[in-house]
């Protein structure tokens, strides 16, 4: 047993490890193949290699050869294990469990197949646990160790399994998956050559306090990380140490943020960090010489670099609406400098999906991706503006207004095929692709943020989403953001995925409320009414938004002068009690934030702001 002294018989212990490795959903993910696939392959191996007494080159071969499985094995579901209500750590785990108990236990190559012919009986997993949290997700793990141990001793003894398990008539996706598209082919392909070992989700998000379920989690460390972050001097180079700080650089804890230890088991789950993000506006501000250097034109970017600090969220693009001008901003090329000069930050870039072919979308991502490697990700904006679509040529009609979603579907499912897949066939009612092909792949998972208000564009994120902005209207009124993360949570449990609300707001602060106040007050009192009647104008020509719709929701009259986002006004230490607030809310995942005054804003919240944050 892990952990313990207690020694068990090695089926009961591989089940009783996988509980313990998986049981508070801190360990690896497969992204592409939605499995946690060392929590299965790792106890079979374990107990298989104890049984069979073998050295541990021999347990760590078998245990990579077990998460390859399991992550081959996903993928070739192609994401459908979830949607049918199956739970795919514990189906394609049995069978990464069986190749590992098989390799270690010496069966050759037949027999390692009959092991999986015999495991594809005992692979199953159901995720009803997700209508009111029961624990069987936390037994799946370890009984799919236990079922491929079993397996694996039925092929040494001489069982016979049918080796057309996974592709067969009655095979696993023929049956799990019957009428759905899969990837069976998948399974083998580039085997020995190109490893999904590596495309694990490796390492926390950058400065969380703690890993939690739906999150990235860390794989097991290299003894040569472990040296680096111990700072032991590396043998190859005396007197050299490892890893260093930077002069400067602050450690990822400091007395002031250090994560507090949960107070029950529950709370450890629950309990997780909330990601801050900024807009990064693309304008230049009142009086600001457009001739400038461009170090001083940069400096609202870099201001927000520097005081996002390790363990910032997401950095999208900023759009400004004038009337009869083109304002939006170019995002991938901004997205593309900043990863160059950033370690830490994730980077988000919106793409209009009117304006830029998806194929090209794909491309540009996984060019910034190798720059800023499991950093980078896509805002997708269905859009529904018609003027800045008509200045340019690109309007489709007012028809457009009533399948935006189902276009912006189609737009991100061939992103996914892409990044997941490298290749996209998609024959869609908007778009064709044949055998499209994205090469390199990106290094890991790309977030798709949406920013769907109605239930339509709720119903597209928790299907293909990883985040959702969320806008709604109000002044330190925090209530505003419950029903639409609520709404999302349902919606997202409808489809198994875990997807996270991102509230929005506008700070408004100052040294006392008061004085904030009087800002909030000057702003609407000098309201740029062109400004708004052109914003009311276009949000009006929707004749299908209903009344939860960003085109309606973003023209009301208490909040118009800042689209409606909801705005905390107050001192520092309001603002920072009332983000504590939000986070507690279920279904909160982090935050986006843009201020009155970009550069003093981003400045006053990383100096005096964020040092509040509880």
């Amino acid at each position: 047993m892990l952990g313990l002294a207690d020694r068990l018989p090695a089926r009961d212990a591989a089940v009783l490890n996988g509980v313990l490795i998986h049981g508070m959903d801190f360990d690896d993910t497969h992204i592409p193949a939605v499995t946690h696939a060392s929590a299965a392959a790792l106890p079979a191996a374990l107990a298989a290699a104890i049984a069979a007494g073998a050295d541990t080159r021999a347990l760590l071969l078998a245990y990579v050869l077990g998460v390859e499985v399991s992550a081959r094995v996903g993928i070739g579901g192609a994401g459908g294990f979830h949607d049918v209500g199956f739970h795919p750590t514990a189906v394609a785990g049995a069978f990464g469990a069986a190749v590992a108990a098989g390799k270690v236990s010496g069966l050759d190559a037949a027999g390692i197949t009959t092991a999986q012919g015999v495991v594809g009986s005992m692979s199953a997993g159901l995720l009803e646990f997700l209508a009111d949290g029961s624990w069987t997700k936390r037994l799946h793990p370890g009984w799919a160790a236990m079922s491929g141990l079993t397996a694996a001793g039925f092929a040494k003894a001489g069982w016979s399994g049918p080796p057309a398990v996974y592709e067969g008539r009655f095979g696993l996706y023929n049956t799990h998956l019957a009428g759905r598209d899969t990837r069976p082919e998948a399974v083998g392909a580039g085997l020995g050559e190109t490893w999904e070992l590596m495309r694990g989700r490796a390492g926390r998000r950058p400065g969380a306090p703690a890993p939690r379920a739906g999150q990235p989690r860390s794989r097991g460390t290299t003894a040569g990380q472990r040296r680096d972050r111990r700072q032991i001097p590396r043998d190859d180079r005396p007197g050299r140490t490892g890893r260093r700080r930077r002069p400067g650089r602050r450690p990822c804890w400091d007395s002031a943020t250090r994560p507090r230890p949960p107070t029950s088991p529950r709370r450890a789950v629950a309990d997780r960090p909330v990601q801050v993000g900024v807009f990064l506006t693309h304008q230049q501000p009142a009086g600001r010489d457009p001739q400038a250097a461009p170090d001083d034109r940069l400096r609202p970017v870099r201001d927000a670099r520097v005081y996002a600090d390790p363990g910032a969220g997401p950095c999208p693009a900023r759009k400004r609406v004038v009337p009869g001008r083109l304002r939006r901003p170019r995002p991938g090329p901004v997205r593309g400098g900043l990863a160059a000069v950033t370690e830490r930050i994730k980077l988000y870039a919106s793409t209009a999906v009117l304006t830029l072919p998806p194929a090209l979308v794909a491309r540009m991502a996984t060019t910034i991706d190798s720059i800023a490697p499991g950093r980078f990700g896509i805002n997708i904006v269905s859009g529904w503006a018609k003027g800045e679509y008509e200045q340019m040529g690109l309007w489709p009609g007012d028809d457009y207004f009533g399948y935006r979603y189902d276009y912006s579907t189609e737009y991100v499912r061939m992103l996914r095929d892409l990044f997941v897949t490298g290749r996209c066939d998609l024959q869609g009612e908007h778009f064709t692709m044949n055998d499209c092909v994205l090469s390199p792949l990106p290094s890991g998972h790309v977030d798709i943020v949406c920013a769907g208000q109605s239930e339509r564009g709720m119903r597209m994120v928790a299907e293909y989403g990883d985040y959702n902005f969320v806008l709604s209207p109000g002044v330190n009124d925090l209530e505003v953001y419950r029903e639409s993360t609520q709404r999302l949570a349902k919606a997202a449990e409808a489809t198994g995925r875990d997807v996270g609300s991102l509230p929005l707001f506008m700070a408004i602060m100052a040294e006392t409320d008061e004085e904030a106040q009087a800002k909030w007050a000057s702003y609407n009192a000098g309201a740029d009414a062109a400004a708004l009647g052109y914003m009311s104008d276009e949000g009006s020509k929707d004749a299908t938004a209903d009344d939860s719709g960003t085109a309606r929701t973003i023209n009301l009259p208490e909040g118009a002068v800042n689209f409606n986002m909801a705005t905390l006004v107050g001192s520092y230490e309001t603002v920072a009690r009332q983000i504590d607030q939000v986070a507690t809310m279920p279904g909160v995942k982090g935050m986006m934030f843009t201020f009155d005054d970009f550069e003093q804003g981003v400045h006053d919240f990383g100096t005096r702001v964020k040092p509040l944050l509880g």
